[in-house]
Parts: C-alpha cells; structure tokens; sequence
C-alpha cells in the first residue's frame, strides 16, 4: 500500500510540475505565437487540450484528501497561475 501512495505522489508532482510549466509560458507563448506558421499555431492550441486534462487531473486528486501540505499549496498556486492566463488560451484558441 505504501507504494501505491507513493506512485500516487509521483504522479502528483509530474503533473504539478508540468502544469506550472503549461500555464506558465502561455505569456511567452502568446506574444511569439504570431511569427509561428500556421500548423505550429494550430498544433500548439490543439495540444492545449492535454494541459487541460492535465488539469482535470490535478483537480480530481486535490478533491481527495491524497495531496501533502506541499502539494495543495503548490495545486492552489497552480489555480492562481490558471486563472490569471486561461484569457490567453481564450483568444488563442478564438483567433
């Protein structure tokens, strides 16, 4: 049982870690997006899904009580992050 929780907190951290790098760049992402050619653009906005259920994942686990101290701070630090550059994502995906 004690490795299935500490799988289970791996997987935590490879998401948190990957989603703070997500939601992170989308500022740089948005201000460079214009001088890609056309299939980055769309693949990069089509791919956003992933970061989105990456997301759902995070969200599933902090509805639990599995996450520690360091993780719940770290996922309500994640939701600020989101919440301040999911308008990018937006447009991005309305242009």
């Amino acid at each position: 049982m004690a490795q299935v929780a500490q799988t289970a907190q791996q997987r935590i951290d490879h998401l948190l870690d990957l989603s703070f790098a997500e939601w992170g760049e989308l500022p740089e992402i948005e201000a460079a997006i214009a001088s890609w050619d056309l299939i980055e653009q769309l693949d990069s906005v089509e791919e956003w899904t992933l970061a989105e259920e990456r997301l759902l994942q995070l969200s599933r686990y902090a509805a639990t009580t599995i996450l520690t101290d360091e993780q719940r701070t770290r996922y309500c630090h994640l939701e600020q992050i989101v919440a301040r550059n999911r308008p990018i994502i937006e447009r991005l995906r309305a242009s």
